[in-house]
């Protein structure tokens, strides 16, 4: 059976520290092994949910004194605590995947995707982890109009240059890999 994108994505939260630990465990080995010049990090944000795993529950209750929201709410309070507490978690862990790379290749040049800045604040990505990317890239799926805009977007918003604009060709994301 096909098993759908929720299925197969997102199983671990990006604050976990176990995960954390297993992400940065991965890259420096990889980054000890083999020479590269590059690399792009995929599905590093909360692309299609409000995480409310244990992690996430007691790290905003001791950092900001709140109980986890239980809806995308700009109006809330709570969820706008939420929403800022997810963009520094995030920029966490960027800053160890770079250093886990930039251990072993000091010159690597490490980008994140940053697609999941057209889905809303609630993923996470925001201005400082968008600089956290040498370059700005992202796979992105929707309409040529949207494409011409997002391109004009990535190329005068990064800080070097070139961008990196990516789409599937297919069907849907569950044939994707």
């Amino acid at each position: 059976a096909i098993q759908s994108p929720r299925e197969r994505f997102r199983k671990c939260c990006l604050c976990n520290e176990g995960f954390r630990a297993f992400v940065k465990r991965q890259l420096e080995n990889l980054a000890s092994r083999y020479e590269f010049e590059g690399i792009w990090i995929d599905m590093i944000d909360w692309y299609d949910s409000l995480c409310v795993c244990p992690t996430c529950r007691a790290r905003l209750l001791a950092e900001e004194g709140v109980e986890l929201p239980s809806a995308v709410d700009y109006a809330d309070p709570v969820f706008a605590k939420y929403r800022l507490a997810r963009e520094r978690w995030l920029c966490e862990l960027l800053d160890i995947v770079k250093g886990a790379i930039h251990k072993h290749r000091p010159d690597a040049t490490v980008t994140f995707q940053n697609a999941a800045w057209v889905r809303g604040l609630e993923t996470g990505i925001c201005e400082a982890s968008v600089k956290k990317s040498e370059f700005l890239a992202g796979d992105f799926y929707g309409l040529p109009l949207m494409y011409s805009v997002i391109c004009k977007l990535l190329n005068n918003s990064t800080e070097n240059r070139p961008v990196e604009f990516m789409t599937s060709l297919c069907a849907d994301l569950s044939s994707h890999t």
